[in-house]
Parts: structure tokens; C-alpha cells; sequence
């Protein structure tokens, strides 16, 4: 885990000029990136990543990211109905190691579950129905 998060924000470092505009508004520079590391503490255990750092990941990996968000919403009488949904997190761009562009869609995906603010992998999916 730790040498993922430390892989992670040096992704996002070198990529500066790709991931600094989310992160720092105008600003793709390094410093900008490495202020954003420094106040987020995102190199520390504990710190939950946000969909940039899942993007970075992406990138890192070569794959597709989908998290699996259990959320309700309310209604308007105050009773509250499922509304979980999958949310595709794809790397911004990724090249394999001949420096070619592959098409987002063909990449392997990695499955995550995101409950009370932590990622965890899921490793099998039934249907609740069967």
C-alpha cells in the first residue's frame, strides 16, 4: 500500500503539466503539484485519495479504475432510496511501453469498493438478485 501512495504522488509530480490543472486551477507547474502533495498530506497512511490520485493510479497501472459508490438519496418526503452506482475513473492518457496511445477502452479495469471514506479492492461481484 504505502509503495503504491509513494508511486502515486510521483506520478503525479512527473505528470505535472497533465495533472497540475486540476489540482492548481491555471497552474501545471511542478511546485504547484508538490504544494498540493505537501498540504494533503498524501504521501502519509490514512489520507484518503481523491479521483486525482485515481486518475494518477490509472496511469501508473495502465488500467481502468471503477469504484463502486453505496450512497442514498433523500426524498422529498423523507425517506431515502438506494442510489448506488459503478464510476469509471480512466487514465487521462496512457501509452504503452513503445511510448504508442491505447485506446482507454481496451485496458484491464480494477475494481474498487468505496465505503466510509476507504478503497477496497473487490475481488468477486454477485448478483443480490440470484
Amino acid at each position: 500500500h504505502a509503495k503504491l501512495r509513494k508511486a502515486v504522488c510521483s506520478t503525479l509530480l512527473q505528470e505535472h503539466k497533465e495533472f497540475g490543472p486540476f489540482i492548481g486551477g491555471a497552474d501545471d507547474s511542478k511546485l504547484a503539484v508538490s504544494n498540493y502533495l505537501k498540504e494533503s498530506k498524501m504521501e502519509q497512511a490514512g489520507v484518503w485519495a481523491t479521483g486525482i490520485e485515481l486518475k494518477a493510479a490509472a496511469r501508473l497501472l495502465g488500467v481502468q479504475i471503477w469504484t463502486y459508490s453505496p450512497t442514498r438519496i433523500g426524498l422529498p418526503n423523507g425517506k431515502t432510496v438506494p442510489a448506488s452506482r459503478w464510476i469509471s475513473i480512466p487514465p487521462m492518457s496512457y501509452q504503452d511501453a513503445t511510448n504508442t496511445a491505447v485506446d482507454i477502452d481496451n485496458l484491464p479495469a480494477i475494481y474498487l469498493d468505496n465505503r466510509n471514506s476507504h478503497y477496497n479492492l473487490v475481488v468477486e461481484m454477485v448478483d443480490a438478485n440470484q
